[in-house]
């Protein structure tokens, strides 16, 4: 057929594999934007000559061809590590899959054990940050605040602070041409902020109405409109993990 000699060796691996793998051979493969996974009964059938698009030699899976884990979750490729997926841009039929461990973690749906210590050290750390937050008088709480929307793509379109009496901070993404009013307490109320909430909806000329406080006395509630939303020490400490700003928060508490 005109291949090489290490293209002839390839076919006859693949070609043992399928002849020879038992049924206890797990056999992936990634389509449609999923990982697949199925077993398979150990015989070779022979494909019907009556049907030209048939195979001509077939191994007939148990139980079909499945996109989930054991525990239900689906196996897109986005969810999958890229050491994993990079297996789909083989060029041939049959391979050998690398990470296997990592692979069936994902498929008895079992947890990654470095996602698990990373996870377990971003909650520290969000820990840490909010009570560093919470240290922060009411200047450097508003340009703390004035950074993490600036990191993220918001322009100001307003004065920061001053006396504004029902706004801190106006706000444009200039890509989808949303605007936002932001309105930074260092203490608050939960009747502070429905009174804030008030202006915002009979002003009314803002696509979103963010308050943003680092202590109150209980929790606050709100709508659950999209357009509201409520950041606590907690959320502001996420924010500002994700904007690079932890050194910043750290030298202001020098």
């Amino acid at each position: 057929m005109g291949r090489k000699k290490a293209g002839v060796g390839q076919g006859l691996r693949e070609l043992q594999a399928f002849y020879s793998l038992g049924e206890d051979t797990l056999w992936v493969t990634i389509a449609d934007g999923h990982l697949w996974w199925t077993f398979a009964d150990a015989g070779v059938v022979a494909g019907g000559d009556d049907d030209a698009a048939a195979p001509a030699r077939f191994r007939r899976s148990r139980g079909g061809w499945r996109c989930t884990s054991l525990s239900g979750e689906t196996l897109t490729s986005r969810s999958l590590s890229s050491a994993l997926t990079s297996t789909a841009n083989y060029q041939m039929t049959i391979c050998a899959v690398r990470h296997q461990d990592y692979l069936l973690r994902r498929i008895r749906g079992e947890d990654e054990p470095l996602r698990v210590k990373g996870d377990l050290l971003l909650a520290e750390m969000t820990t840490a940050v909010a009570a560093m937050v919470r240290r922060l008088d009411w200047r450097d709480f508003e340009t703390l605040i004035d950074l993490i929307f600036s990191r993220g793509g918001w322009q100001r379109t307003s004065p920061l602070g001053g006396n504004q009496a029902d706004v801190d901070l106006i706000l444009r993404q200039p890509i989808i041409g949303e605007t936002a009013w932001v309105q930074i307490k260092s203490r608050t109320s939960q009747a502070e902020f429905e009174d804030y909430l008030d202006r915002f909806e009979r002003e009314a000329s803002c696509d979103f109405f963010f308050f943003i406080y680092h202590s109150a006395p209980r929790p606050i509630g709100g709508p659950t409109a999209t357009k509201v939303r409520l950041w606590s020490a907690n959320q502001i400490a996420s924010a500002a993990i994700d904007a690079g700003l932890v050194r910043w928060l750290s030298d202001r508490l020098m």
